[in-house]
C-alpha cells in the first residue's frame, strides 16, 4: 500500500508539484523541489498541520457537549481508579497522596455530579480507608499493646 510519501516521491520523479500536480519549474543544483509555488508548498504546510491537529485533539471536541461531559467524567473516574491501584505499588507516603487525590475526586465528582457518580462514598469511608492507609504506612513495633 502506497502512503503519501511514496506518491509524493513518484509525483517529484516524474517533475509534478506535490499538490497541484502542475510541472515543477526548472531548478539548480541542490535538493530536488516538491512544490511549484510557495502557496503550494503553504498548502501542504496547512495539510500537514491539520492532520496534526486532528491526532492530537482528541474526537471529543467533534461531538455534541453532554457526550464530551460524559466522556470527561469516565475520564475522571478512570483516574481515580488508577489512582487507587497504584496505592499498593508505590509506597506508603506517595499511597496516601494517591488515595488522598482519589478521594478528593470522588468527592467533587459526587457533589457536582451525583446522577453519574452512582453511590457516592460516605465521609467515613473515606475516614476508615486514610486510617488503614496510616495504619498500613507507619505499624506498630512488635512490643506495641494491641
Amino acid at each position: 500500500m502506497r502512503t503519501g510519501r511514496d506518491a509524493a516521491r513518484i509525483m517529484v520523479a516524474m517533475d509534478l508539484c506535490v499538490i497541484c500536480r502542475s510541472p515543477l519549474p526548472p531548478q539548480g543544483p541542490g535538493q530536488r523541489r516538491f512544490y511549484c509555488s510557495r502557496a503550494c508548498q503553504a498548502k501542504a504546510y496547512r495539510r500537514r498541520r491539520q492532520r496534526l491537529d486532528e491526532d492530537l485533539i482528541p474526537s471529543v471536541t467533534k461531538k455534541d457537549p453532554v457526550d464530551q461531559l460524559v466522556e470527561v467524567i469516565l475520564s475522571v473516574r478512570w483516574v481515580t481508579a488508577r489512582l487507587r491501584r497504584l496505592e499498593g505499588d508505590i509506597g506508603p507516603a506517595l499511597g496516601l497522596r494517591c488515595i488522598t487525590v482519589a478521594d478528593d475526586l470522588d468527592q467533587t465528582m459526587a457533589t457536582n455530579f451525583p446522577e453519574a457518580c452512582g453511590q457516592a462514598q460516605t465521609a467515613q469511608d473515606r475516614a476508615m480507608r486514610r486510617l488503614k492507609s496510616l495504619a498500613a504506612a507507619h505499624p506498630l513495633p512488635d512490643d506495641a499493646p494491641a
